[in-house]
């Protein structure tokens, strides 16, 4: 008896990481990251500090607490990361002049780093997008905005389909 509980026991555990929604993201993500990370190593920027740099160029003038907002991201993942760019020389992060907290801007060198970056990511987008079908793309990026929302207890029920 004990042999088909553990039978039953691998069956319902084999359910559950296969149907686990954080499982299906991470391996998306891991998978994704690896994808762009490889399309942008010739420009020195890991796909991970090109959405931190583009939410700063997007904005001109930022805090950690706004990006981690934005990108949905532990504060904690963002200090090293904002470290890592700010020793590479991408960003300062000063001191606002009410000093209630630290803006974060781009150097000259982050700009750079953007604009080498920004060319290969739009390759690597559009060559994922193309193997994805455009169609498929747009409704992904929906459903991704959606379990976002969601996960964040931000769905309204005209959002459930």
């Amino acid at each position: 008896m004990g042999r088909r509980e553990s039978r039953t026991e691998s069956t319902e555990y084999a359910m559950a990481a296969e149907s686990c929604a954080c499982s299906n993201f991470r391996k998306a993500a891991r998978a994704i990251t690896q994808l762009f990370d490889h399309a942008l190593q010739p420009s020195g920027v890991r796909s991970t500090q090109l959405i931190i740099l583009l939410e700063i160029a997007i904005a001109g003038s930022t805090t950690a607490p706004q990006i981690a907002g934005r990108l949905v991201m532990d504060p904690s993942t963002l200090a090293r990361n904002l470290k890592l760019i700010t020793k590479k020389g991408w960003t300062t992060i000063r001191w606002s002049a009410d000093r209630r907290g630290q803006e974060i801007r781009l150097t000259r060198s982050g700009l750079k780093a953007l604009k080498n970056a920004v060319p290969l990511w739009t390759r690597a987008q559009s060559a994922f997008a193309g193997r994805l079908g455009t169609r498929r793309w747009h409704v992904l990026q929906s459903d991704l905005a959606a379990a976002v929302a969601a996960a964040r207890g931000n769905l309204g029920r005209d959002d459930r389909r």
